[in-house]
């Protein structure tokens, strides 16, 4: 187990793993209440979702539809200093969650900034 953490360590520190966009350690996430920029309407695993920007500038808010199956559940992205950390909570629907989820995991840095950029024009634009 340690030699692989050095690798990864090394990896990294190369630059080759520093592009990832979703990173697995923990992170505080952002809370409704820090993200009312928005909403812009997305897909993500073939289920509608609601996209906010937070008042960080970087990180967002993704709330299941209310006509979505899976209402109720959210995820978020947010921002750190080796990229985003992305979380997820729900308790409906775990097919649609894991699509979505898988879907979410698969976004870069570069298309989860485009994603906050759009929801902060569709606000410019009312």
């Amino acid at each position: 187990m340690k030699v692989m953490q050095i690798a990864m360590a090394v990896l990294v520190g190369m630059g080759v793993l520093g592009a990832q966009s979703v990173a697995e350690e923990p992170e505080p996430s952002v809370t409704p209440a820090d993200c009312q920029l928005g909403p812009i309407e997305k897909g993500f695993g073939r289920s509608d979702w609601l996209v906010y920007g937070c008042d960080d500038g970087a990180s967002l808010y993704i709330l299941a539809r209310s006509d979505n199956p899976a209402r109720g559940s959210y995820f978020t992205f947010t921002k750190h200093e080796g990229g985003y950390s992305l979380r997820g909570e729900g308790k409906r629907k775990k097919k649609i969650t894991k699509a979505a989820f898988e879907d979410l995991s698969f976004l870069s840095a570069d298309d989860i900034l485009t994603l906050y950029i759009e929801v902060a024009a569709s606000v410019s634009e009312e």
